[in-house]
């Protein structure tokens, strides 16, 4: 009698061990699930935000939410792809106003013609506004603005001076040369007149004396700016 109750004791003991090991078993089954239901919440939630932000991107588009580009520098090459890159991330899908803050002492004049054709074929309006000083190819950035949004800042000075370009060689080559150089200014002068309250020979004739300054009044006189703020 003493075997038998020995035996039964062993087999108790082997089945107590195999039970706690189901029961760890279990145990990381749930923590997985758990694990697994938080990150879906994490998403879930970060989708909710990226809906939002693209909602309120959507109503200010909508409501012709007001863009800023700063043109600050020389009017060169760089200058227009940055300009032409910040139209192209705009559109023309939503027509809008962009505000253009203008601060340059010019730089090369077929450039800003390429600012020009830029602003004219774009269905924005542009309300461009000078801060401090505004020269040479700079100018026509300002008269191309939206008919009453081009602005001058109260303490600013505008230049305007007849076009200027380096060249050596032959005699030929100057005198063609200086040809074309009057044929740029004479385009320029009609752009003038077209964006502002004199003609084209009132251009000429104020740019060929050089370098002339206006004060943001005399701007709002001539007719490069609407309003001096």
């Amino acid at each position: 009698m003493e075997v038998r109750v020995r035996v039964q004791v062993r087999v108790q003991v082997q089945v107590r061990v195999r039970v706690q090991v189901q029961v760890r078993v279990q145990v990381q089954v749930r923590v997985r699930v758990r694990v697994r239901v938080r990150v879906r919440v994490l998403v879930l939630v970060r989708v909710l935000v990226l809906v939002r932000v693209l909602v309120l991107v959507r109503v200010l588009v909508r409501r012709g939410a007001v863009s800023i580009i700063k043109i600050i520098g020389g009017i060169d090459e760089d200058a227009y792809g940055k300009f032409s890159d910040a139209l192209d991330e705009y559109g023309d899908s939503k027509p809008g106003i962009i505000d253009i803050e203008l601060y340059s002492e010019g730089g090369d004049d077929l450039v800003a013609l390429a600012f020009l054709d830029r602003m004219r074929l774009s269905k924005h309006d542009f309300r461009v506004t000078v801060f401090g000083y505004a020269a040479s190819a700079a100018t026509l950035i300002l008269a191309a603005g939206a008919p009453g949004m081009r602005r001058v800042t109260a303490n600013a000075w505008v230049m305007v001076h007849e076009s200027s370009e380096e060249t050596e060689g032959s005699t030929t080559k100057i005198e063609r040369w200086a040809r074309e150089m009057r044929r740029r200014e004479a385009q320029w002068c009609r752009l003038l007149e077209i964006y502002t309250k004199r003609d084209a020979k009132f251009w000429a004739e104020l740019n060929a004396r050089g370098d002339t300054y206006l004060t943001a009044r005399q701007c709002v006189t001539l007719g490069l700016a609407d309003e001096v703020i």
